[in-house]
């Protein structure tokens, strides 16, 4: 009898414990990340490249756009606030970045970080950077 009542509840103990692993497992999902195409453009009159990176963890979804801007004739693009002259358009709503993190930055050359979380923002979905530099800008991507 006191063999049954260990077994039961040992059975009982390995059920809960399943049960909280599956449910951590699906809480604390680990991200998946999808890389797009790269994208080099100029934009007056400096070179700007743009590598969009798309992150997924749990019900958020994250827009990581790396941005290298280099300029030799308007250097003073690369002191302009990004954070407040980017936004994107999705179709169906404009998506402002989160944060923009400066990684490196020399006389004429900036790499930094634009985030921008939406629950819209998705790979397959189609949208448009805009940008609002010395001149307006709008630029595709698949």
């Amino acid at each position: 009898m006191n063999r049954r009542v260990i077994a039961r509840t040992l059975g009982i103990a390995v059920l809960i414990s399943i049960g909280f692993t599956v449910f951590r497992l699906i809480t604390h999902s680990k991200s998946m990340q999808t890389v797009l195409p790269s994208q080099n453009h100029v934009l007056d009159e400096a070179q700007f490249l743009f590598k969009p990176v798309f992150e997924q963890q749990g019900n958020n979804s994250y827009l990581k756009l790396m941005v290298k801007i280099t300029s030799y004739i308007e250097p003073g693009l690369l002191d302009f606030d990004f954070e407040e002259i980017t936004v994107i358009d999705t179709g169906d709503s404009f998506i402002y970045p989160k944060s923009f993190t400066i990684i490196e930055k020399s006389t004429n050359e900036l790499v930094g970080m634009l985030l921008f979380e939406s629950p819209y923002l998705k790979p397959s979905t189609p949208f448009r950077l805009k940008l609002f530099l010395y001149s307006d800008h709008d630029i595709a991507f698949p």
